[in-house]
């Protein structure tokens, strides 16, 4: 209550004076009715300060709240207009030269696609994101960025190996920011994909991997996690083998029944 009637005197003398400030405190307003879960004054607000920055030309400006208008939409599941307000924000900031806050809006236009299992067109955005955070040397977002890609990849569950490629392309560009959770986070993914398909070595090496990383990192629970997963994996690799030996003798079995059956007719 406070905030809000800090920002309602705000308000008032911005409009008195007409300045710059009016569509920054519409714009903040907006914001702490969207932190009081009153979404309809957001929007309201937001609508307010895009008019103001337009009314100025403001690009960035404008740029902020479209994108900020499609998060509301996005949050509300209202997606069609979520993707007009982020392709509006996208050209906005493009004008203004801000490319790493364009490229956060291909990453949250391909979140929308991907979330509707729109694969392709997901992936599309993710990569256009990647070429623009590129350009700002923005490394650990196009490390995110190639590892929401692996993650549809991997859902789609025929395409394992893009799905590691930009796995092993993630895991290259955290290497050069330092982020070991993330190391170890996309080496258990790998390691999954490769538990699957009943590949155990494979599986093992990437989980010893995942562990060492989190190790480095001086996480305990995910350290934990991934040294009852290597347990895990051995006993399932164990039962295979089990299973196998057990299901030999019944197909040779079978075998001699099938000619014993074949001799008889």
């Amino acid at each position: 209550k406070e905030a809000l009637k800090y920002y309602e005197q705000a308000l008032e003398w911005a409009k008195k004076t007409r300045t710059c400030h009016l569509g920054c405190t519409y714009h903040q307003m907006a914001l702490l009715f969207q932190q009081q879960n009153q979404s309809e004054q957001a929007l309201e607000y937001f609508q307010y300060a895009l008019e103001w920055h337009e009314k100025m030309k403001d690009a960035e400006g404008m740029g902020s709240s479209h994108d900020y208008l499609g998060r509301a939409y996005q949050e509300a599941k209202q997606y069609e207009k979520a993707l007009k307000h982020y392709q509006k924000a996208f050209d906005a900031y493009e004008q203004a030269d801000l490319w790493e806050a364009a490229a956060k809006v291909h990453q949250r236009i391909g979140s929308i696609w991907a979330f509707n299992q729109r694969h392709k067109a997901a992936v599309e955005s993710y990569e256009q994101a990647i070429e623009y955070f590129e350009q700002t040397e923005s490394w650990g977002n196009v490390a995110n960025t190639h590892k929401c890609i692996a993650e549809i990849y991997q859902q789609q569950g025929n395409e394992d190996e893009l799905a590691i490629e930009n796995y092993l392309r993630a895991v290259e560009i955290y290497a050069k920011v330092e982020q070991q959770l993330e190391i170890a986070d996309c080496y258990c993914l790998i390691a999954q994909i490769y538990r699957t398909h009943q590949e155990w070595g494979m599986a093992e090496e990437n989980f010893k991997a995942a562990l060492f990383h989190a190790t480095e990192a001086g996480d305990e629970n995910l350290v934990y996690f991934i040294s009852d997963s290597i347990e895990l994996l051995s006993k399932e690799q164990e039962e295979q083998i089990i299973a196998q030996k057990v299901s030999a003798p019944s197909s040779e079995k079978q075998g001699l029944w099938d000619k014993w059956m074949s001799w008889w007719k």
